[in-house]
């Protein structure tokens, strides 16, 4: 076959009576989707300050991150794809899991100080 002038790629086409299966290395959502779910975490925490609604938003986005990067750990080591995306949402996640947790360890410490008074 020779290629083509234009750039696109020329498709082979079988003879009559057999079959061509093509096989595609389907991607990963589930870790994809932990990694959106990280990076928009990560804007939530940034924009809480400005728009304070999206700290509301920030614990459903970490637990869903959580639960999709474990399941994309999951396929990753099946099929071999997308164990850097699943990664990569789960530390995304996690790093905030520890914050927000910390944030109110320490605004109840401080209550608790307060209260004391």
């Amino acid at each position: 076959m020779q290629p083509d002038p234009y750039g696109q790629q020329m498709q082979a086409v079988a003879p009559a009576g057999q079959t061509v299966i093509i096989q595609q290395n389907a991607g990963n959502g589930m870790a994809t989707t932990s990694l959106v779910m990280g990076i928009l975490t990560w804007v939530f925490a940034l924009l809480t300050p400005v728009i304070g609604i999206t700290f509301c938003l920030i614990p459903i986005t970490v637990l869903l991150g959580i639960i999709f990067g474990h399941i994309g750990m999951s396929g990753a080591n099946k099929s071999g794809v997308g164990k850097g995306a699943a990664i990569t949402g789960l530390i995304l996640n996690y790093l905030v899991l520890i914050g927000f947790i910390a944030m109110f360890v320490l605004a109840g410490a401080w209550l608790n100080e307060l209260s004391g008074m």
